[in-house]
């Protein structure tokens, strides 16, 4: 990774010792980075489905990913490049707290709280479960697999959550949840905007929860929160998505690596396989203001779990589901560009 982040993540390091010395937060052990959260039984207790008024259709396009050379805090993994995504559905708000302890029975975040608190505190690993536990439960064929294993993370290895390893696949075509991918990520960040940010070539902490003793690219300096905020807090991205940046990373389904040479690829996935190092994206509330930008990429071991590390989830779905008539898809991603194109407030209902 790039020196920025080596120093972000030494000075991260160092506060939690700090703290730690000070019995404020207690740092897990090495051996307790694949501790696994107490889930449900496999049937599930009684969920809430996500209604769909809270999944916002994305629509399909392309975009430039990654940031100009000219670009403020631009790291070299950014190179630009066009990319086509299809459309798809996304959560308007992170995964809170509420529906992972509804879900699982556990709730791992560090800033615990009633209401709408996102989680924090999951590994990649983690949230693989629970799109799978979240999906069976809402009656959605789950996406994710472990070989031909199945899709019941009951059924798999018992260590499958301690090391990186390549096993686990996802069923594009399923109707389920799952994390979204690195373009998918960025290209719903962006929201048709070219600029570092969704809300500009600046950001203050006025605009998204991080440290606003360093904001970005001359924004002028704000509070410092110190810790998570309710999810929706803070204004939305042009296509109505909350928290995009900032408040907790995000985890993507990509491995990471370079990005690929060629140009204007359909949905590209991240390399196939990966040493050891998955994609979280968006920055975080003890992030610094470059760290916010929508071409920013970071990535740790998906087994990883730090408390107080910031690491949540968003929801995403594909658009094909078995119920839907392909005009009934077509309407919908009309509906949604003019949207786009004409509502102020930028919000797809």
């Amino acid at each position: 990774m790039a020196r920025r982040r080596s120093i972000r993540r030494l000075f991260f390091l160092v506060l939690s010792i700090g703290l730690l010395a000070g019995g404020l937060f207690n740092v897990v052990k090495v051996e307790d980075f694949a501790r696994t959260p107490t889930l449900a039984n496999s049937a599930g207790p009684p969920v809430k489905p996500i209604p769909d008024s809270d999944m916002v259709l994305v629509p399909g396009g392309s975009f430039l990913m990654g940031s100009p050379a000219t670009e403020p805090g631009r790291e070299r993994d950014e190179r630009q490049h066009r990319v086509r995504v299809s459309a798809f559905y996304l959560d308007r708000f992170l995964v809170t707290q509420a529906l992972w302890q509804t879900t699982t029975g556990s709730n791992p975040s560090y800033f615990k709280g009633e209401g709408r608190l996102p989680l924090e505190g999951v590994t990649w690993y983690d949230c693989i479960e629970f799109c799978n536990l979240l999906s069976r439960n809402d009656g959605r064929t789950p996406c994710y697999s472990y070989d031909n294993l199945g899709t019941d993370p009951q059924r798999w290895p018992q260590d499958w959550k301690g090391y990186a390893h390549n096993h686990i696949r996802c069923d594009w075509n399923a109707n389920g949840y799952r994390l979204p991918t690195e373009a998918e990520w960025e290209y719903a960040c962006r929201a048709g905007t070219t600029t570092a940010t969704p809300y500009g070539a600046s950001l203050s902490s006025l605009q998204a929860d991080f440290d606003g003793e360093h904001p970005y690219n001359g924004a002028r300096i704000g509070p410092n929160l110190k810790r998570t905020t309710p999810v929706g807090s803070f204004r939305p991205n042009a296509w109505g998505l909350y928290d995009m940046v900032g408040n907790v990373s995000q985890w993507c389904w990509d491995w990471y690596g370079d990005y690929p040479d060629a140009e204007n690829q359909l949905d590209p996935k991240g390399p196939e396989a990966g040493p050891i190092l998955r994609v979280h994206r968006g920055g975080s509330w003890y992030s610094f203001g470059s760290d916010l930008r929508a071409a920013d990429r970071y990535s740790d071991v998906p087994f990883f779990r730090l408390d107080m590390l910031p690491g949540g989830l968003r929801l995403a779905r594909g658009l094909i589901r078995p119920a839907e008539s392909r005009a009934a898809q077509r309407a919908a991603c009309r509906d949604a560009r003019k949207t786009q194109r004409t509502a102020g407030s930028g919000k797809v209902s």
